[in-house]
């Protein structure tokens, strides 16, 4: 059966290598280097807020090392949503959809990393995608501090 858990410690070189291998060839990063990209990322991850930042990872219960998607968000007003991600084995079978729908509320959400064609994807599960790629300088601005954005 499948359920829902919060990341752990051993999902986060998985989290971190998956986001850079697939983000690095879009047209957003340009020629930034790798670490960078990470290093925006983590930027993000550890942000202080109003609220925590959470990684919730889908898996089978009988093997939940195995990560079939994982969704980082954070639920301020609105809501950010950096990274969205579907192994790849596992992709075209909602699986995306029902981890973001379960647990980010439909309506506008935030993205400091978007991936070509995912906005239009995201607004037929209900959601508007506002694409802010400053935020992680905007959260080194602010002494790690992520400040909610009136969209």
């Amino acid at each position: 059966m499948l359920i829902v858990r919060d990341a752990l410690e051993q999902d986060r070189n998985f989290i971190l290598d998956s986001f850079r291998h697939e983000y690095r060839d879009c047209p957003f990063v340009g020629e930034l280097p790798s670490s960078e990209l990470t290093k925006k990322m983590v930027t993000v991850l550890t942000s202080k807020g109003p609220v925590p930042w959470n990684i919730k990872i889908l898996c089978d219960d009988e093997f939940p090392d195995e990560i079939y998607a994982y969704v980082i968000y954070c639920l301020v007003n609105p809501p950010v949503v950096p990274w969205l991600h579907v192994k790849g084995i596992y992709r075209g079978q909602g699986f995306g959809k029902q981890l973001l729908t379960q647990l980010v509320p439909k309506g506008v959400i935030q993205t400091p990393f978007l991936v070509p064609g995912v906005a239009p994807k995201f607004k037929t599960w209900g959601y508007q995608v506002h694409f802010r790629p400053y935020l992680p300088e905007v959260i080194t601005l602010n002494n790690g501090v992520l400040m909610p954005h009136n969209a």
